[in-house]
């Protein structure tokens, strides 16, 4: 699956987007989902170093704590033989 993120009320908003794919796989017993995030840059600007490097700042953030939640679920579902859910960062 792929989406975009544009925003708003953030410095440059309109000079980029985040651009995201989620992948998903089932390895052995495992499913395993790879989350990959670029920004896609539409003007330059002089923030271009500091939205890349919060963006994949945040963006680390948040998955780290997407995949502990998943993981949280996939041990209470495993016992209804749903299989465990890893991740890539």
């Amino acid at each position: 699956m792929n989406s975009s993120t544009r925003m708003f009320e953030v410095p440059s908003a309109d000079c980029f987007t985040v651009a995201e794919s989620y992948i998903v796989r089932k390895v052995g017993a495992e499913v395993q989902l790879s989350i990959y995030v670029e920004v896609v840059w539409s003007k330059s600007s002089m923030l271009k170093w500091a939205i890349d490097s919060s963006t994949a700042t945040e963006t680390t953030k948040f998955l780290c704590a997407f995949a502990d939640d998943m993981k949280k679920v996939s041990t209470t579902l495993y016992r209804y033989s749903i299989p465990v859910y890893s991740y890539i960062v």
